[in-house]
């Protein structure tokens, strides 16, 4: 096996002195290079040898800090064999499905240069299959208990730049859905993309969580939007009494007292998509309506009063409408008003007025 490295050594340095590998190529592999010997295998090639590359389907990339601090990210090309394999194979989904994944990765990248939808930070349309669209869809892995296989509608709460919600209405074209978010910049762009996608069950709606009343979800998404006591706290009546279930994607630590009352906790990365276990520490958490208001009561959060987006424009075309009633106009408090159209009371009604004209004519007759 170490004779076989060498030899592949030998050969790659044979290639760089023959001018047939440029040296600039040769910086980047160097520089991509871990100082840890791995171990090879003719059957298994190592990501972690460029002598292996490019034969491994992820190939790693490495920031440096200045500091001596390496991190590993991988970004997944969404044309590559890897990604394919995923989307057909371990989530079940069709070509053209796969066809308006990739598509919609391009689109948010195209959209994010114009309005700020992720964050701006390397995005790029690999950066944003793996951190957000594979991450959104791999619950399709989940066959046992996933209440989106059933389910007929879905809101995701703070849908943001779309997501879950526009993957997930990729992947389950039979459920309606619709995507909430009180920023309209971003829903202007999300409906937009869902145009160009052609995804005819997806609906937006401008508002708070809190506000949207008249309708009931068989399921609610939603992705690192908030604390998990406040968010049930906004749309706990939003699901169905008893059937209604909350998918929520986040990642970090949570309370045990919050953990103890989900119905499932699972893994994206150990559970579904195993390629994603260096960039993904999220899961999925599933909650029933009982215990999403149990978490909402308990929380003790009181809602302020607001008026929905409904109320707040019959209040203003009430405000704006004219006083019918009546046509007098308001007068300002310690303004003037006449408090009586009856002649004043002086006391010398039989009064006469003196004409002089009449003395002077009597005068000039005389």
């Amino acid at each position: 096996m170490k004779d076989t490295h060498m030899m592949s050594v030998a050969a790659f340095l044979l290639l760089l002195v023959s001018g047939k590998m440029p040296v600039q190529g040769f910086l980047v592999v160097q520089k991509n290079t871990i100082k840890s010997s791995p171990s090879h295998s003719t059957s298994t090639p190592s990501p972690e040898c460029f002598i292996c590359q490019p034969p491994c389907r992820a190939s790693p990339r490495f920031n440096d800090d200045g500091r001596g601090t390496r991190t590993r990210v991988f970004l997944m090309d969404p044309a590559s064999e890897e990604s394919q394999e995923i989307c057909l194979e371990t989530l079940n989904l069709s070509s053209s499905q796969y066809e308006q994944l990739m598509r919609l990765s391009e689109l948010v990248v195209e959209w994010n240069e114009k309005i700020n939808i992720i964050s701006r930070k390397d995005c790029t349309v690999n950066t944003v299959w793996e951190r957000h669209i594979l991450p959104s869809i791999a619950c399709c892995a989940w066959t046992d208990g996933n209440p989106l296989h059933s389910s007929k509608t879905c809101v995701d709460v703070g849908t943001g730049g779309g997501f879950p919600g526009l993957p997930l209405a990729i992947a389950f074209p039979d459920t309606q859905f619709l995507l909430l978010d009180s920023v309209g910049k971003k829903l202007t762009v999300v409906a937009d993309m869902a145009e160009q996608l052609q995804l005819s069950n997806v609906k937006v709606h401008h508002g708070r969580a809190e506000e949207l009343t008249g309708q009931k979800f068989d399921v609610a998404t939603g992705r690192a939007v908030s604390s998990l006591d406040q968010l049930c706290t906004w749309m706990q009546h939003l699901l169905q009494p008893k059937t209604g279930r909350l998918l929520y994607w986040i990642g970090g630590d949570i309370e045990s007292s919050i953990l103890e009352r989900t119905t499932s906790d699972i893994s994206i990365a150990s559970a579904w998509i195993p390629a994603l276990a260096e960039t993904c520490d999220k899961r999925v958490l599933q909650f029933p309506q009982v215990e999403v208001s149990e978490i909402a009561r308990k929380s003790g959060i009181v809602l302020p009063k607001r008026l929905s987006i409904g109320q707040q424009q019959k209040k203003k075309k009430k405000k704006a409408a004219p006083d019918q009633s009546t046509d007098k106009k308001k007068n300002a408090k310690g303004a003037w008003k006449k408090r009586s159209d009856e002649p004043k009371e002086r006391g010398y009604e039989g009064f006469q007025r003196y004409d002089s004209s009449t003395r002077t004519s009597a005068q000039q007759k005389g």
